[in-house]
């Protein structure tokens, strides 16, 4: 899946018409948008289904920072947990923001910032990341910072 960001663009736009057969064209102004490609987190390093997300909130071990928590839950020590890639959830309610904008920003950069780490992550975990109210003022600087801190004190990061 990919994240588009847009990008406002006055174009100017030759219109051709016919009326009654006579032909004629229009230099009309037109905003388009258009977008850039930002790369989400694949398939296969997402938590998808309910089931998966309750299994970490009950038997999950948690670290907080001040804008996120983390809630990680290492899957049964064997041959098929270590083949098995670690796969991410992000949760943030309406408490966070009542515009979808806003929520749908945080978890891009969010996004964004679990892209960068996901080589650096241990093989074999859930891991679902609750967004605090106060993450609205943070940057993408502060959510990589936090993400990796509170990884690295339930020691996903290798």
């Amino acid at each position: 899946m990919f994240c588009l960001t847009p990008l406002c663009v006055d174009v100017f736009l030759a219109c051709g018409f016919q009326v009654n057969g006579l032909k004629g064209f229009v230099l009309t102004r037109c905003r388009y948008h258009l977008f850039f490609l930002i790369v989400a987190l694949p398939k296969q390093h997402r938590l998808r289904h309910k089931k998966e997300f309750t299994a970490v909130y009950r038997y999950g071990d948690r670290s907080h920072s001040s804008h996120l928590g983390v809630r990680g839950l290492r899957l049964e020590r064997g041959e098929l947990a270590v083949q098995l890639p670690t796969r991410i959830g992000i949760s943030i309610s309406q408490k966070v923001s009542k515009r979808a904008v806003l929520r749908n920003r945080i978890k891009r950069q969010i996004g964004a910032a679990l892209h960068q780490l996901l080589p650096r992550l241990s093989d074999g975990w859930w891991i679902v990341i609750t967004v605090q109210p106060s993450a609205v003022e943070c940057e993408y600087g502060q959510f990589l910072r936090e993400l990796e801190d509170t990884l690295a004190k339930l020691e996903v990061i290798q």
